[in-house]
């Protein structure tokens, strides 16, 4: 069980520099490559499958679960050590999984982090802490990332609240709505094109709030892609 919070970077900073934690981070460099097929099978099955390199250690993970990190704080995973940077398939816990997808899988995106590490007891519950500040990067795409991941290793999963009341206390912080993952694909997929927007009549009588109520109308009149 997790929760995945969104900061700003200056609110990571705050979050650094007053480390409500009670010890000192451990960091470390990681580099994850994302697979899937050209179709997105994976993805559709509601997937993702990775390859984590820390170091000398290369850890692949498969997690299971439909919905995005907002909807789901609860997913199933899969993890374990690989010699190199292709994806292990043929053991029992994953091989039902991946049915079909073997030789057809490639990378698609790599996400590229320092982590900020904290191991923190609170009440009756162990939660592993971890900042991320990075890029997600997707052939000539990339994205910023600012990301608190609360992970819940034993106890009660009122813990994860707790420790995200206290982080907000320091600096806002907001449920993610995207998993690394989905962001990730986000990026492969068509760019969003400019919207041209309409012309708004002026007169001398007008005020903020009839410009506001106009605005608005015209918003809603545009899907968000």
């Amino acid at each position: 069980m997790e929760l995945e919070l969104e900061l700003s970077e200056a609110g990571a900073s705050s979050l650094l520099e007053k480390n409500p934690f009670g010890q000192s981070p451990t960091i470390l460099r990681q580099t994850s490559v994302y697979f899937d097929t050209v179709e997105g099978d994976l993805s559709k099955r509601g997937l993702s499958l990775r390859i984590r390199q820390c170091g000398e250690e290369s850890i692949q993970t498969v997690k299971s679960g439909h919905g995005s990190a907002a909807r789901s704080f609860t997913r199933e995973e899969w993890q374990r050590p690989v010699a190199g940077d292709v994806p292990v398939l043929d053991y029992p816990d994953i091989a039902s999984l991946l049915a079909g997808a073997g030789d057809t899988l490639a990378p698609m995106f790599e996400v590229h982090v320092h982590r900020h590490r904290w191991n923190v007891t609170e009440g009756d519950a162990t939660v592993e802490v971890a900042l991320d500040l990075g890029k997600i990067v997707a052939a000539d795409r990339e994205t910023a990332l600012c990301e608190l991941q609360l992970e819940r290793k034993t106890g009660s999963p009122a813990a994860l609240f707790s420790l995200a009341r206290k982080v907000d206390l320091i600096t806002p912080a907001h449920i993610s709505v995207l998993s690394k993952a989905e962001r990730g694909y986000r990026l492969l997929g068509t760019a969003p094109g400019a919207i041209k927007a309409s012309v708004t009549p002026l007169a001398t009588d007008i005020n903020a709030a009839t410009i506001r109520v106009h605005s608005c109308s015209v918003s809603q009149t545009v899907s968000p892609q």
